[in-house]
């Protein structure tokens, strides 16, 4: 069994938990990750993208946020044109001219 099974098992054990009332809150709106390249950050990543492809049609906007003090961008990530990823450091502030819909 690899981690990529894992990974995807895990995801739509999520999915079915949640139940499509709690997924609809998301279709169309736009989440802030911060630590986006830490563990926890590219579970909801995966989490989120897994929705986008069962949902296409609104899909959720991803803006990833991550100083990249411990590790660097997955180049995989960086070509999908729903997450869109910010070199920065929270502790400084940033600014961010879009709507975000959740943290």
């Amino acid at each position: 069994m690899n981690n990529d099974y894992l990974l995807e098992s895990d995801i739509k054990e999520i999915y079915d938990l949640l139940g499509a009332s709690y997924i609809d809150r998301l279709v169309g709106k736009t989440i802030l990750i911060s630590g986006a390249q830490g563990f926890i950050g590219q579970y909801l990543i995966d989490f989120f993208l897994y929705l986008n492809k069962i949902q296409p049609d609104e899909p959720i906007q991803i803006v990833a946020i991550d100083n990249l003090i411990t590790n660097t961008r997955e180049e995989k990530l960086e070509r999908k044109t729903d997450v869109e990823y910010l070199n920065v450091d929270v502790i400084q502030g940033f600014d961010y001219s879009g709507s975000i819909d959740y943290v």
